[in-house]
């Protein structure tokens, strides 16, 4: 016992002997100051609370140590056996951070292990904001002060400039400051008034670690709201209409509506794939746009935070939106050049907002646009140094405004008078834009691609056209024979200089005299003619140089995707091609097409006029072989000569000269309308494209009067139609010398029981129109085949002009179709597609049936419940005429009820026992006086559904 006790004595002492030694204090690594920022630095961009890779969230203390899906990652007090410091000092698979990206040196893996190893201890007290880790690198200069975003107050008198850390205040007229907000966090990329103007909203933030939003009063500039929510930097945001809820977006890809009072969050969306650049607020309220690096704008629905379209056309990252004033259109623009703008419906949902307009705006990205008050005026800004000024409703450009200094950051505008730059270098500076300062918009009237029809008099028929041999040397202006038109120049294009070279420069020139406005049309006969020549004309004016035809404006950049294309293809892919519109020309590498139709969908490809057979060219173009990547542009004719605002895209000039006749009716030969720009002579150049020659090059160039005119066919005669039913029919027109306008189609002489649609209208620089010939289900086969005569009339220089086209011919009938499709229409309203009473519950009154008639052999017998049923061969192939006495007394509703019987084969209405399988191809309902049969009345009906 006494061994016991002096043993805990002497315990005891020694315990207090080394408690009184002096021994150096261990520093254990603080979290929130040197363990938090590692891995936010190295860890968090990939386990975080969104994306928490391996369900592993490195957010905060309280996270890291509920561990990942396999468990804990730390174990405190012992470093070497910790998941988390194995994986990062790649002692365990995988190894993290991944390869390519920064990895802890060899100092901060230590503090993490000694950390780890003095037990892992987490933060005292409240836990800290989170910070980088940064290196701190000394300025060799003076540092930038970038502005990076402006506002301006709705009564146009304060402007709020946006830039590290602070927003200040200045008036709008003296540029004096009204207030400097400071403390932000980081870099303010947003900044916005509200509508009314009693609230001024910024957004800012620390790259890789969170944005803040916060909310001023505007009278005093007191700090409303401060919220975070953003896992990254905020770029933009807005004040609703009705100042009750926030809305900001930014690099983490989210927007965040916020209740304004409390600064609660409402909703926050991940709906895009990329950083979301810009919002605006619909000024209803009820909807806020976002531009996204995700190359789409997406519109919202603020009350449920729902998606309710997806805009989609751009083809690169946006980095800005505005909606007009009036909220009938939003615009948007980015890294394309471009600035798209669409029309929105009442609701925005989807499929209703369709592109109205895409405008090449700047040869590089557009960083900003902005509408004027009154939302006549669009603002854009490029990183081409270059502010522009548009006509919102024509998406015309009226003016642009350099700015040498630097890039300009952000727009905004000062009512309609003008606006406010911010730049990258700090500056400042106001633009007035007022009708009498900006210019005007550009508005000239464009060509059409056919020339004037002119009915010229006493034209010589072609077989009584005079014929010239050519006189050699007539490779230059000067040595070339003036003749008189119209003529036959008939020679051979052969250098016997160059007897033995396949390849020389040999060319025919003739020379004419015209005056201003005089049509001539020169068409070669050499391929035709079993020539060797593979023709290409010229028209040079008296110095020999080609005569301009028409000037191309570039309004949007394309090119040509998916595969090459050939010369005799009617359509192929093309960039952008949803922004083209109908019938608007592109140009590609010399050729002019014109659209006549856009994709159908991603395997189709964009269809160029005519609407059959291979392409045309226009303006006399020929169709070439292009390569896949050809750089296209979509264009507008103007008349030569005029002064085009310069819009960051080139402008060609089409000369009168053809290779192949752009018609496709002459093979290789070549053909060009030529109109003389002014009195003077002129000069036709022949030529072989390929530069061959030889004495079997013969070729006749025929110089005539152009004979506007047109002929008519007929694909589709004798039809065989089935009764019931109808057979088509497609009438192609050939359009002569230039001619364009619209043709009348009139069938006449039908038979009995037929009917054919009539009249029918080729439509203007159109070839074809179709119609459908229909047969009665009892028509009588006609005898004869004279049947349905054709008539085509159009206004050809003033005259009117009718041709005979042929005729239908013979009408056969067959049997009615086995299978018929109806159209039905749709609706949002919910309808039920199978419900059947059963006869015994109906709350109809059941009519009488009086008298009936079928059209075959089905025999109808009336049953105890006053239905019909039909009996015979095909019951369900037949057509039924019921007659029944309505009771005195308002008709509400009509109601048919298809009924099975077990005398039915099957005891359905139909052959599948299942649902009955029948279908009512068509019912009518008329009112008939007992008193008159014959005067009868179809009732109409408000609604009806099956």
């Amino acid at each position: 016992m006494k061994k016991n006790t002096c043993l805990l004595i002497l315990l005891l002492s020694f315990s207090g002997t080394l408690l009184g030694q002096e021994t150096p204090e261990v520093k254990v690594p603080d979290f929130n100051s040197q363990i938090a920022p590692l891995l936010t630095k190295y860890c968090v961009a990939c386990h975080n609370a969104d994306d928490a890779e391996g369900g592993l969230n490195l957010e905060s203390f309280q996270a890291m140590m509920k561990g990942g899906k396999g468990g804990a990652v730390l174990l405190p007090g012992r470093a070497e056996l910790s998941r988390l410091v194995r994986v990062i000092e790649g002692k365990a698979s995988p190894k993290m951070p991944p390869e390519g990206n920064e990895a802890p040196t060899e100092n901060e893996l230590q503090l993490f292990g000694d950390w780890v190893n003095a037990g892992a201890r987490g933060p005292d007290g409240m836990a800290v904001e989170p910070t980088l880790v940064t290196p701190k690198i000394e300025l060799l200069g003076k540092a930038r002060d970038p502005i990076n975003a402006v506002a301006v107050s709705p009564n146009g008198l304060l402007l709020a400039v946006a830039q590290y850390g602070r927003v200040e205040i200045k008036n709008v007229e003296d540029g004096q400051r009204v207030s400097l907000l400071e403390g932000l966090t980081g870099v303010v990329n947003g900044v916005a008034f509200s509508d009314d103007g009693s609230l001024l909203i910024a957004g800012a933030g620390e790259t890789g670690l969170a944005g803040e939003v916060v909310l001023y009063q505007t009278d005093d500039w007191s700090i409303l709201q401060k919220v975070k929510g953003h896992r990254d930097s905020v770029y933009a945001v807005k004040v609703s209409p009705d100042n009750n809820v926030l809305a900001s977006v930014g690099y983490d890809k989210r927007l965040i509506l916020w209740n304004a009072k409390d600064g609660k969050v409402r909703h926050s969306i991940a709906g895009h794939n990329g950083a979301v650049y810009d919002l605006a607020f619909h000024p209803s309220g009820k909807m806020v746009a976002t531009a996204s690096a995700d190359r789409t704008v997406k519109l919202w629905d603020v009350e449920l935070g729902t998606r309710l379209d997806t805009l989609k056309q751009s083809q690169q990252e946006l980095y800005c939106v505005a909606i007009a004033p009036d909220g009938r259109t939003l615009s948007a623009a980015g890294v394309d050049n471009r600035i798209r703008t669409w029309q929105l419906s009442p609701d925005f949902t989807e499929g209703t907002n369709p592109l109205l307009t895409s405008v090449y705006a700047h040869e590089l990205a557009i960083v900003d646009i902005s509408y004027s008050k009154d939302g006549a005026r669009l603002l854009s800004a490029g990183e081409d140094n270059l502010v522009k000024l548009w006509d919102a409703r024509l998406m015309a450009n009226i003016a642009a405004f350099s700015s040498q200094a630097d890039w300009v950051s952000s727009l905004a505008t000062i009512g309609n008078r003008g606006f406010v730059a911010g730049r990258l270098d700090g500056s400042l500076d106001i633009y007035e834009t007022g009708s009498e300062q900006a210019g005007s918009v550009f508005d000239k009237q464009t060509l059409v691609d056919y020339m004037p029809e002119i009915r010229y008099p006493n034209v010589t028929p072609r077989d009584q056209i005079p014929a010239i041999k050519e006189v050699e040397p007539n490779n230059l202006v000067s040595e070339a024979q003036i003749v008189d038109l119209p003529v036959k120049f008939q020679g051979v294009l052969y250098s016997p200089t160059a007897v033995n070279q396949t390849v020389t420069i040999e060319d025919d020139l003739f020379g004419f005299r015209a005056n201003k406005g005089e049509q001539w049309i020169f068409e070669v006969n050499a391929a035709r003619n079993k020539s060797l020549l593979d023709s290409k004309i010229e028209i040079l004016d008296e110095k020999g140089q080609p005569v301009p035809r028409v000037l191309l404006r570039a309004i949007r950049d394309s090119r040509i995707e998916f595969r090459s294309v050939s010369s005799a293809a009617r359509g192929f892919r093309f960039a952008n091609y949803d922004e083209t519109s109908l019938d608007e020309y592109l140009y590609v590498n010399g050729e002019v097409l014109k659209h006549f139709r856009q994709r159908r969908g991603p395997d189709s490809d964009s269809l160029f006029y005519p609407e059959t057979g291979a392409r045309h060219g226009y303006f006399d173009t020929t169709p070439r072989s292009h390569p896949l990547g050809q750089i296209a542009y979509v264009v507008k004719p103007y008349p030569v000569g005029t002064a085009l605002p310069d819009n960051g895209l080139p402008a060609f000039t089409v000369n009168y000269e053809n290779d192949d006749a752009s018609n496709r009716q002459l093979g290789n030969d070549s053909s060009l309308h030529f109109s003389a720009p002014a009195d003077g002579t002129y000069f036709l150049r022949l030529s072989d494209v390929r530069d061959h020659h030889g004495e079997s090059f013969h070729y006749e160039v025929i110089a005539r009067r152009p004979e506007p005119s047109f002929g008519v066919s007929l694909a589709g005669a004798n039809p065989t139609i089935n009764r019931a039913g109808g057979k088509a029919f497609t009438i192609t027109a050939n359009r002569l010398d230039g001619f364009n306008g619209p043709i009348t189609l009139e069938i006449t002489n039908m038979p009995a029981g037929f009917t054919v649609t009539t009249p029918l209208t080729i439509q203007a620089g159109h070839l074809q129109a179709r119609g459908v010939v229909h047969a009665h289900a009892n028509a009588v086969m006609p005898e004869g085949n004279m049947w349905g005569q054709i008539q085509a009339t159009a206004m050809v220089a003033g005259l009117e002009l009718v041709m005979t086209g042929g005729m239908l011919g013979e009408l056969k009938l067959s049997a009615p179709s086995k299978v018929v499709a109806h159209m039905t229409p749709v609706t949002k309203e919910e309808r039920p597609s199978t419900e059947f009473w059963d006869r015994g519950q109906r709350e109809f009154s059941p009519l009488t049936p009086k008298d009936w008639l079928t059209d075959g052999a089905t025999v109808l017998n009336v049953q105890e419940d006053k239905s019909l049923l039909a009996e015979g061969p095909n019951p369900e192939n037949e057509t039924y005429t019921v007659k029944y006495d309505l009771p005195q007394g308002m008709l509400h509703a009509l109601r048919l009820d298809v009924l099975g019987d077990s005398s039915l084969p099957t005891g359905a209405p139909g052959r599948n026992p299942e649902n009955g399988n029948f279908v009512i191809n068509e019912i009518e309902f008329y009112l008939v006086d007992p008193a008159n049969p014959a005067d009868k009345r179809r009732l109409e009906f408000s609604g009806a559904f099956a």
